[in-house]
This record gives structure tokens, C-alpha cells and sequence, in this order.
């Protein structure tokens, strides 16, 4: 695989994203519970992809990608690191 390629790659799927980000959006704000939505688009991405890549690919991908959430701050935090300091030392 080429950088162009690569990077036509990345920008496809960059568009794909926006346009999932969209398509959930719309169907929340005509109602659908966020998390039922979620749900949905999950076991789709999944079905998917373990038609295209197998079981097996599928389930490491998935793996490594649950390391890499659980690896992430808490919204709570995010937001205490990012408050300003209250009071004096």
C-alpha cells in the first residue's frame, strides 16, 4: 500500500465516521434513545466485520480496541483536570 493510498484511506474513512456521527444524530433528535441507537450501530460494525475479516480478526480488532477504552480517562477525570484550582495551598 502506497502514502497516497494510505491517506485516501484515512480521508474515506474520516468521511464514513462524519457520517455515521451524522446519522446518529439525526436519529436522536427525532426521538430514539441514544443508547438504543448505539446499540444498533454496534451490532452492525460488528456483523460486518466478521463477515469481511472472519471471527476470529474480528474478535482480536475488538480486543484491542476495549484495551484502548479502558486505557481512557473517566469524563470525571477530564473535567476535574481541566477545572480551575478552588481556593489557595
Amino acid at each position: 500500500m502506497t502514502n497516497d493510498q494510505e491517506t485516501d484511506d484515512a480521508a474515506h474513512a474520516d468521511l464514513v465516521a462524519d457520517m455515521m456521527s451524522h446519522a446518529v444524530g439525526q436519529l436522536v433528535q427525532r426521538g430514539w434513545p441514544l443508547d438504543v441507537v448505539l446499540a444498533g450501530v454496534h451490532a452492525f460494525v460488528i456483523s460486518e466485520m466478521a463477515t469481511t475479516f472472519g471471527r476470529g480478526a474480528t474478535a482480536k480488532i475488538c480486543t484491542m480496541a476495549a484495551a484502548q477504552v479502558q486505557a481512557m480517562p473517566s469524563l470525571a477525570d477530564v473535567t476535574l483536570a481541566a477545572a480551575p484550582p478552588a481556593g489557595r495551598a
